[in-house]
């Protein structure tokens, strides 16, 4: 069987897959940006929390040494470390997650456009394919539409 590719329909498939990657790309840096943001805030020193200093009052720490803590003490300061350490996992998994789903929102609202303002020349449109994942062909309006997902 012969292949009835024409020279235009190559040229509008290479053209769509640009836009799906250029959709892509653009997701991918939005994505970005939102890790990046958060890390560099993770980043970023955390300001100390003076403590509360009376003028003319001396410390009593430049008078006497604190005491070694006790193995109690010093088992309650390991577990608090370890919350916050956990705490900060959590916080950062959250994000990167949040990051994700703003990547992908971000990618099927280009697409979602990209079929509302029907930027598709029409001679795209008996090219998609029956099973393509991101468009579908909509007989009835004779026009490219963002295909359901269903999951």
């Amino acid at each position: 069987m012969a292949d009835t590719t024409t020279p235009q329909d190559l040229g509008a498939c290479i053209t769509g897959c640009g836009m799906w990657c250029v959709a892509a790309l653009n997701a991918m840096d939005v994505g970005r940006k939102s890790a990046n943001e958060f890390r560099m805030l993770q980043l970023q020193p955390q300001p100390a929390v003076p403590d509360p200093v009376v003028l003319g009052q001396p410390r009593i720490t430049t008078l006497l040494q604190p005491a070694p803590l006790t193995a109690a003490q010093q088992q309650h300061n390991d577990m608090l470390e370890q919350q916050r350490l956990q705490q900060r996992q959590q916080e950062a998994a959250r994000r990167l997650v949040e990051a994700k789903e703003q990547a992908v929102a971000r990618f099927w609202l280009l697409l979602t456009d990209f079929a509302i303002m029907h930027a598709a020349p029409d001679t795209w449109i008996p090219h998609v394919a029956e099973d393509h994942p991101f468009l579908c062909r909509e007989p009835m309006i004779d026009t490219l539409v963002v295909a359901p997902r269903l999951a």
